[in-house]
């Protein structure tokens, strides 16, 4: 009995091939084919930062250390106070108030720009009386024990988007392995993984000078337009959609096709156990082949020839009948 093909909308592999849905498929008109790449220097340069940068902090860690004591009042603030800051937080808080006037530039409105020199939690409280934070020009951040890469991936862009027209670029500095554990041990801080320096500090000169000497600007191709000062304003985003189609079911067919070859697998090694044991069965060797079936024959043989010489008398004669 022939079997009827199956109506159409049964749900057969091949009527779910033919179904396709339609989506629309964003399109990004983007010349910058290149992303941007963290300036890495070699491992004896980040040593001799690894070790300016442990000496600057220390008095400061001195007093994060007094602070977290409990004996802030009679603690003086130190003058460096307003050129560290420590965390992610506070870190990414200045650097977005210090690229305010680029935003400007790029979104053609004015920005808000209150500065606030608060720190975060696991920092110095805030900073009263003391002036304005100046310009941040250093930002170091321990890459290699940062396990988590968005807290990372921001800083390039960010470190050139804080960067002022007329002024230094400001440097972002990967640290050493092991860096982060440094760095806890000198500022007696918690998640001490990101450092930023500003600019014009006098015990600090040797370690800038390195900087600016071994360490490359962040090069991010979509924003060096920011240092053209006769460059013209940014294009608004430029995103088509394209509308296509997508096939419907596919997921589900490739799974069953798992399952099925599975399934056959498991079968064959059923068979061949059936048949090992069948071959023992009869007493033949599954590994023996042809020779251990022949060697059978010839024992069976043997066995019929003995059960007819017992029949035949002493002298070879035949019996009477």
């Amino acid at each position: 009995m022939s079997r009827k093909p199956p109506n159409a909308g049964s749900g057969s592999i091949k009527d779910i091939e033919k179904k396709r849905k339609e989506v629309l498929k964003p399109i990004l008109e983007n010349p910058f084919t290149k992303g941007f790449e963290w300036p890495e220097p070699n491992p004896q340069t980040q040593e001799k930062i690894m070790d300016f940068l442990t000496h600057l902090l220390a008095r400061y860690g001195q007093y994060c250390a007094m602070v977290k004591g409990g004996s802030s009042s009679n603690v003086p603030v130190p003058s460096e106070a307003l050129k560290i800051t420590v965390g992610f937080n506070s870190t990414v808080k200045r650097l977005e108030a210090q690229a305010a006037p680029n935003r400007e530039k790029l979104l053609g409105k004015k920005v808000s720009r209150k500065a606030k020199s608060g720190n975060s939690s696991n920092e110095a409280p805030a900073l009263s009386g003391l002036s304005e934070p100046e310009y941040v020009g250093f930002v170091f951040v321990a890459k290699a024990d940062i396990t988590t890469a968005l807290l990372t991936d921001c800083f390039p862009q960010l470190a050139l988007a804080a960067s002022q027209p007329g002024r230094s670029r400001v440097k972002l500095v990967a640290l050493p392995r092991g860096a982060a554990s440094r760095l806890l041990k000198v500022l007696h801080t918690e998640n001490a993984t990101i450092v930023s320096l500003c600019e014009g500090w006098a015990d600090a000169e040797p370690l800038y000078t390195l900087l600016r000497d071994e360490i490359p600007d962040v090069q991010v191709p979509w924003l060096e337009q920011l240092f053209d000062l006769d460059a013209s304003d940014y294009h608004s985003l430029n995103v088509a959609f394209l509308r296509t189609t997508v096939p419907v079911g596919k997921l589900n067919k490739q799974k069953q096709k798992g399952g099925q070859s599975t399934e056959k697998k498991v079968g064959n090694v059923n068979e061949g156990k059936k048949k090992t044991a069948a071959q023992t069965k009869v007493g033949l060797d599954p590994k023996g082949g042809k020779g251990q079936k022949r060697k059978a024959e010839m024992e069976s043989s043997a066995d019929s020839g003995m059960s007819t010489s017992k029949k035949a008398k002493p002298d070879g004669k035949p019996s009477a009948t």
